[in-house]
């Protein structure tokens, strides 16, 4: 009988979506405002999900638009 090969210490890693997102705890962001989802391992192999958002908070300061370049004639 063949050996099975097997990993040690590794774990399946799922692409983040929106399906694990829980709307009823408490801080989290309106679902209609997220515009994306990261995932991120720290190197101590701790995985966090990282939501990308549009909302700002009132002690924000106001984005500038960046200054258009000149362009030589």
């Amino acid at each position: 009988m063949p050996k099975s090969i097997t990993t040690k210490g590794r774990t399946s890693v799922t692409k983040p979506t929106l399906d694990s997102y829980d709307p009823a705890r408490r801080g989290m962001p309106a679902k209609k405002s997220i515009c994306g989802v990261v995932d991120h391992v720290s190197p101590q192999s701790v995985h966090y999900t990282i939501l990308k958002t549009d909302e700002t908070d009132e002690y924000d300061s106001i984005a500038k638009p960046k200054k258009k370049r000149r362009t030589k004639k």
